[in-house]
């Protein structure tokens, strides 16, 4: 059975990027961030033979900038110009998922975010594997949101109506369109926000090794006390 792992990626631009960190650190840091985090991830799970590693995004221009870098096949969904923006990104998620696993003949699908460094193949083939067993694999984070979106074909569409993205309430929302026949992975964050960084410490230096440099470079000293922190800002 054909497996794949989408990550769901936008082409990190200054300014653009990490906006939230980038209110604290500046532009230069957030980008920077933004372009090792996705380094690592790739360098954690792209010597895998059990799934293949395709990039969504939102243009050709932005396909072919992950093409020339990672050398990294993409699926270009673009943005719905209907509805809300929660809705537009569930019939994203629903062309992704039918794209795959209806089109494209996968029998199971793993959807990601870039900024999620630390997963491993471990982690990926886990819920590949418990996907054997349900047909929906959801990896949730402390503040309600998800990190992973795993699901076994074939796709029909219902199971991100309504959902209410990038709140407290979408993994809870996801779940419940299940009716509760979904397997629950460990809790991750991803890196959205400064203190993130911190509480993904001891993950970052086992397995980030790009990430853990730039922050022992420019984070002095590395505590978890946001008011403790002094950021170098100099090197940005």
């Amino acid at each position: 059975m054909k497996q794949v792992v989408i990550i769901y990626a936008k082409w990190p631009t200054r300014g653009a990027t990490k906006t939230r960190i980038g209110k604290i650190t500046g532009d230069d840091f957030a980008y920077e961030l933004s372009v090792r985090c996705f380094d690592d991830l790739i360098a954690n799970i792209k010597n895998s033979e059990n799934y293949d590693i395709i990039v969504g995004v939102n243009s050709k221009k932005e396909a072919r900038l992950f093409k020339e870098k990672y050398g990294l096949n993409s699926l270009v969904v673009p943005t719905s110009r209907n509805g809300t923006k929660q809705e537009k990104q569930s019939v994203k998620f629903d062309s992704i998922f039918s794209i795959l696993l209806n089109e494209k003949k996968y029998g199971k699908a793993l959807l990601i975010p870039m900024d999620v460094p630390y997963l491993t193949n471990e982690d990926l083939n886990r819920a590949f594997n418990d996907l054997n067993r349900s047909q929906f694999v959801f990896g949730p984070e402390h503040n309600g949101g998800v990190y992973l979106i795993g699901l076994r074909g074939p796709f029909a569409n219902g199971v991100f109506n309504g959902v209410r993205w990038s709140t407290e309430n979408s993994f809870i929302d996801l779940t419940a369109n299940t009716q509760g026949e979904c397997v629950q992975l460990h809790y991750l964050e991803d890196i959205n926000e400064f203190e993130d960084l911190f509480k993904a410490k001891d993950k970052i230096e086992l397995n980030c090794p790009s990430v853990y440099a730039l922050m022992t470079r420019a984070i002095k000293p590395a505590t978890k006390s946001r008011e403790a922190l002094e950021v170098d800002y100099e090197n940005y």
